[in-house]
């Protein structure tokens, strides 16, 4: 699979239908190898099927940000985590990425919505701002949103037809 004449949203298409496979080999295509998880990160997943999803959100982050950004191993950790049901606390401080811990399942499901709940309003500004940074439609719902009742109707109805949403709280 050749990515040269694709935009951005097309690679990222092709990277969420790669096969197990071809993932490790675009991994170590496309990857820094001095910016990627550690060998000691990978020996810690609970199994190959993890693996494959770690590379594949790495994969995506990197197309997505302009090879920029290689997820930290935290953010790939607490992205499983999410993305196989289970419970994820991150404490890191200010500015460490945990955002990314958000755009990380858009990114990989862009069909189903995401729900974050963010307490304070600037923070949901710059979370607003990062999401439509790399291509996800987003909004933030709070006391200042007009007309919330139609805003929450929209989302009802977006949540129905599946479309890619993100909404910061």
């Amino acid at each position: 699979m050749e990515f040269e004449d694709l935009t951005i949203p097309e690679v990222l298409e092709q990277i969420r239908h790669l096969s197990d496979d071809n993932i490790q080999q675009y991994y170590d295509h496309l990857v820094p190898i001095e910016r990627a998880p550690t060998p000691e990160f990978w020996r810690t997943l609970d199994n190959r099927n993890d693996a494959t999803l770690a590379r594949r959100l790495c994969l995506l982050a990197c197309v997505a940000s302009g090879f920029s950004i290689i997820p930290f191993e935290f953010q790939l950790t607490a992205t499983i985590a999410l993305l196989s049901g289970k419970d994820s606390l991150v404490d890191v401080g200010t500015g460490y990425g945990k955002t990314w811990c958000m755009i990380l399942p858009a990114l990989l499901r862009p069909n189903r919505i995401t729900l974050v709940i963010s307490p304070l309003k600037r923070l949901q500004v710059n979370q607003v701002l990062e999401f439509k940074k790399f291509g996800i439609r987003t909004i933030s719902i709070n006391e200042d949103t007009p007309n919330k009742g139609i805003v929450v109707r929209a989302i009802e109805f977006f949540a129905i037809t599946t479309v890619q949403r993100c909404i910061v709280l």
